[in-house]
């Protein structure tokens, strides 16, 4: 009689489950009046454990046509395609920034060492290298719009502020765009 009732117990908390998952696979639900028997009951219930719930493409969203990019999309692709010559990206900008912190230390070691060529080649190595870091150069331009700014040369505000505002484009956290 426990036995019984445990099982039925089982069933009823498989079928809330089964039910709640019925979105992603449909499957029968299971009663105790279903089988007479409790063998039988008890092959039912361990042959609805056995299956697993799957993944099925059936189940996804299909479209009629290809769904074609927003304007914003369009232009950030092609200003990405333009900046691409000019900023590294993605696994490349990792090795840049590797590769710059590498010369910062053998920077470090020929200053230690006074070589005046070797400093003087891995200092414009390095000045070349963050141009191309999108970060370092939305910095660097900042930097140079608020000197023009104590200046007065508002001409050269304005062109420099347009300037950081293209590569600040290129910068992945700040393009989130309300997917955050």
């Amino acid at each position: 009689m426990k036995t019984t009732a445990l099982i039925t117990t089982f069933i009823s908390i498989s079928n809330s489950v089964l039910h709640t998952s019925s979105a992603f696979s449909p499957r029968p639900a299971l009663t105790s009046s279903s089988s007479p028997s409790l063998s039988s009951s008890t092959s039912q219930l361990q042959q609805e454990i056995g299956r697993k719930t799957t993944y099925s493409p059936e189940c996804e969203f299909k479209l009629s046509s290809p769904v074609e990019d927003s304007e914003i999309r369009s232009e950030r692709k092609e200003h990405e395609r333009e900046a691409s010559g000019r900023y590294e990206t993605g696994e490349k900008l990792g090795e840049l920034r590797e590769s710059i912190c590498n010369m910062r230390e053998n920077l470090q070691f020929s200053i230690a060492a006074k070589c005046a060529e070797r400093i003087a080649s891995l200092s414009e190595a390095i000045d070349n290298a963050e141009k191309r870091d999108p970060e370092v150069a939305y910095a660097k331009l900042l930097l140079k719009r608020n000197e023009a700014k104590k200046d007065g040369n508002n001409d050269k505000v304005v062109r420099l502020e347009e300037e950081a505002n293209e590569v600040r484009q290129l910068i992945d956290h700040f393009n989130l765009h309300g997917l955050w």
